[in-house]
């Protein structure tokens, strides 16, 4: 009963860094507008539902997209200080469902973004100098540039015991 309580808690409070609780994400490569809107339609019927979204890699289950290397100079790529990080496809929409808040900087706009914006976790964030200092910075993903937006609390999605990963939301 204890645990079960602590599990419903977590899901259901901001303490992992967003909300996963009653939302419904659909992703389905091919799907035009209408059929997107169709869908989120039937899923915002259900009554446990309180957010539907068109979604893309999340937290809902456990997977992830390939771990790479991101460093902050180009000329660095060469050294064997790379930073192991996982990145997330990710739009505003899915940010402002998860109810991400950021803590330097800010999110993605809903309008007109470059496509070489991320936003990165606090642990992501500290190891390149501090979430203050690393905002409008460059940082270089296998020679990719990406200038960081804005910097996030950490994000729990494995576990509350497991080490933190360095996290990156690419736009």
């Amino acid at each position: 009963v204890v645990m079960h309580r602590q599990v419903n808690y977590m899901i259901g409070s901001r303490d992992m860094g967003y909300v996963k609780h009653n939302i419904g994400s659909i992703y389905q490569f091919g799907l035009n507008e209408t059929e997107v809107d169709a869908v989120k339609q039937q899923l915002k019927q259900l009554p446990e539902m309180d957010k539907v979204v068109y979604g893309y890699d999340s937290y809902f289950q456990y997977h992830t997209s390939s771990a790479v290397t991101t460093d902050t100079t180009f000329e660095s790529l060469i050294s064997d200080n790379d930073i192991r990080v996982i990145y997330i496809k990710a739009n505003r929409e899915y940010l402002d469902m998860i109810e991400i808040q950021p803590i330097a900087g800010e999110l993605f706009s809903w309008e007109n973004e470059q496509e070489n914006a991320v936003v990165i976790s606090e642990t992501l964030a500290n190891l390149l100098g501090g979430p203050e200092q690393i905002v409008g910075k460059t940082i270089f993903s296998y020679y990719q540039p990406y200038v960081v937006k804005g910097v996030i609390r950490d994000v729990c999605y494995t576990s509350p015991k497991a080490a933190t990963i360095p996290l990156v939301y690419e736009y």
